[in-house]
């Protein structure tokens, strides 16, 4: 219940100033990072029973010579803080937080403006995270609450709306044992409605 009382604290504080507020809802896979789209390709994509839903905050970063280097390229630069309550295989909640690259939107179908995000950052689980690793936990028995966070995204909008429907592949790992042994993490793929301001 603190969880509860605080994160609406942290979202109604956070809210008041965002760039653009998300509700996602998502659920978790049984594959690798790398197997992602090799998986999608051929179709073999299987999907486990543990879900979460969450609510993201983003605004703009300024981080004076990461966001010079993007922009150069083409890409601006954000920040974001996300809460999620998981249920299924783990009942527990999670907060990320991350630097997004996200590129300039482009026509694909007729009106639907696209463009394409990637960010890193820190992820903390607040609780035990069962659906990581294998049955009997990671291979040094241990389960890992703090993981490096990678998102993936595709945002889609029609022309001068400022609602927007992103998918993102949610993703947490130890970083090859950087910060935990390697295999342990998840991958959730993650449907969004988007608010911007």
């Amino acid at each position: 219940m603190k969880y509860i009382l605080l994160s609406i604290l942290l979202i109604n504080s956070l809210v008041a100033n965002a760039k653009s507020v998300t509700v996602f809802t998502a659920q978790g896979g049984d594959f690798n990072l790398l197997e992602f789209i090799p998986k999608v390709v051929s179709s073999d994509l299987k999907m486990d029973p543990s879900y979460f839903v969450g609510i993201n905050y983003a605004d703009q970063a300024n981080i004076p010579i990461l966001t010079k280097y993007l922009s150069d390229k083409g890409f601006k630069t954000e920040v974001e803080l996300q809460l999620s309550k998981h249920h299924g295989m783990q009942d527990n909640y999670e907060v990320h937080s991350a630097i997004l690259a996200r590129s300039k939107g482009f026509n694909t179908i007729g009106f639907i403006n696209t463009n394409f995000a990637f960010g890193i950052g820190i992820s903390h689980a607040m609780g035990t995270p069962w659906y990581e690793d294998t049955e009997s936990g990671s291979i040094d028995g241990k389960r890992y609450k703090t993981q490096n966070y990678l998102a993936f995204e595709v945002e889609m909008a029609t022309q001068r709306s400022s609602w927007s429907i992103p998918i993102r592949l949610h993703h947490r790992s130890g970083m090859y044992g950087l910060i935990a042994p390697e295999k342990v993490g998840s991958n959730f793929i993650a449907v969004g409605i988007r608010r911007k301001f």
